[in-house]
């Protein structure tokens, strides 16, 4: 049934008139013009495949679902270019908020650090984290040891470095702004803390089920999708998907047969793959 990977793409960061997007974003590839998005999208829809729903994707492979990741600001512009391009109906793209940011402002994953190492040195945050060999102190191995750290390690080094809170609270969607996105298109979960589930799972399944219980409430609609923060899952988590009642489960790999690890293409950085698919298809 869930054999082949999907034609689900996901956007990070998209440069839209009023975008303000910091280097790391560019640095790292996370950044796309919506009008380079918009290209990709004709691209795809110049083969075999046509505007569907999440489900429709996953289950006809011939339908294209677009999503977006972490609930920036820009997001809601994005989301109103595409309606008015394509006039897409409001289960075709589906946006996933991470509630710590957008509806807590406690402000976590990279983004944290992107602006930490803004306002310190990033020698000081490898430092912090114990990272002492010099060759290490990058962006990539200090994500992979930030993202395993739980909730309470988080908030130490929000409270051990100097960040611009405002800057942040301006780079996401506020409750207002989701709504009024939640009347555009779909929305997901993306947890609250986007840290890798697999670690601390006492805390992963209360941020699993919190995220969701949040998201109705605020939008007034059911909540049934989880998106993996940094892609990462196992059984556990899957297992702790269905039990908050979510029926899918988006990844970044693809395992076949299994709702809770549906893959996805990112259009900045499996543009080749996505490319090979599409001649496949």
């Amino acid at each position: 049934m869930y054999l082949k990977k999907p034609m689900i793409i996901m956007v990070h960061r998209i440069e839209c008139n009023d975008s303000s997007i910091n280097d790391p974003y560019y640095q790292r590839n996370l950044v796309v013009k919506i009008d380079d998005l918009i290209e990709i999208i004709n691209i795809i829809l110049k083969s075999k495949y046509s505007f569907g729903t999440l489900k429709q994707s996953i289950e006809t492979n011939n339908h294209l679902h677009i999503t977006f990741d972490d609930g920036y600001k820009e997001h809601l512009t994005a989301a109103k270019k595409l309606k008015k391009e394509y006039g897409l109906k409001k289960e075709y793209c589906s946006f996933a908020i991470n509630i710590g940011n957008s509806l807590f402002s406690e402000f976590s994953g990279m983004d944290l650090i992107y602006n930490i190492i803004q306002n310190n040195s990033i020698e000081e945050l490898c430092n912090y984290l114990s990272i002492y060999h010099q060759k290490n102190c990058n962006i990539e191995f200090l994500k992979e040891i930030y993202i395993k750290k739980s909730i309470s390690e988080i908030k130490s080094i929000k409270n051990s470095f100097k960040f611009d809170k405002e800057i942040l609270k301006n780079q996401f969607l506020n409750k207002q702004e989701v709504i009024e996105l939640s009347k555009l298109f779909n929305i997901i979960s993306h947890g609250i803390y986007h840290r890798d589930l697999r670690y601390h799972k006492s805390f992963s399944q209360r941020e699993i089920f919190n995220s969701k219980k949040h998201l109705e409430q605020l939008c007034n609609q059911p909540i049934d999708v989880f998106c993996y923060p940094e892609g990462k899952n196992d059984e556990e988590v899957w297992q702790m998907c269905k039990d908050s009642g979510y029926k899918f489960g988006l990844s970044i790999n693809h395992a076949p047969n299994n709702p809770y690890k549906i893959g996805r293409y990112c259009i900045n950085r499996n543009i080749a793959e996505l490319s090979r698919d599409l001649n496949d298809a």
